[in-house]
């Protein structure tokens, strides 16, 4: 009978758990695939179900694949307000827990539709001018 090792982690205010076979090295750890599968159903999870937490919000952005830096750019807030969320100096606001359910449930889904308009957005912002040109004859 093969060993296992039990998971254990709670984010958000959820306990999640799982059993899952010892990898075959000296130093008893799960298998790689195992520990990515357990927080692939933890994103899932908050992804369904989960409350805006400081701790759930940065699973959520570490599993989008999105460093803090870039996130604050997009949504255009400080590095620090992103840093203050994670870290439970102020709240989570609704919408940006909303926004990284999304972006953490389109990466589970091998997609990045909303991050791509998202930085298509901030590139705009970046090389925009005070003048839009519109061409009215060919409307």
């Amino acid at each position: 009978m093969r060993k296992s090792i039990q998971l254990d982690k709670t984010i958000g205010g959820i306990r999640f758990a799982a059993t899952v076979p010892i990898a075959g090295t000296k130093v008893p750890s799960a298998e790689a695939r195992y520990l990515i599968a357990f927080e692939r159903e933890i994103a899932r999870t908050l992804c369904a179900r989960g409350k805006p937490t400081a701790d759930g919000f940065k699973f959520l952005r570490e599993r989008s694949r999105i460093k803090a830096g870039e996130l604050a750019d997009l949504i255009d807030v400080k590095p620090e307000t992103i840093s203050r969320w994670e870290n439970e100096h102020n709240a989570v606001p609704g919408a940006a827990w909303e926004l990284i359910v999304i972006l953490a449930a389109e990466r589970l889904a091998g997609q990045t539709l909303m991050l791509d308009q998202l930085r298509e957005r901030r590139r705009s912002r970046e090389h925009s001018s005070d003048v839009q040109h519109i061409d009215v004859l060919h409307v």
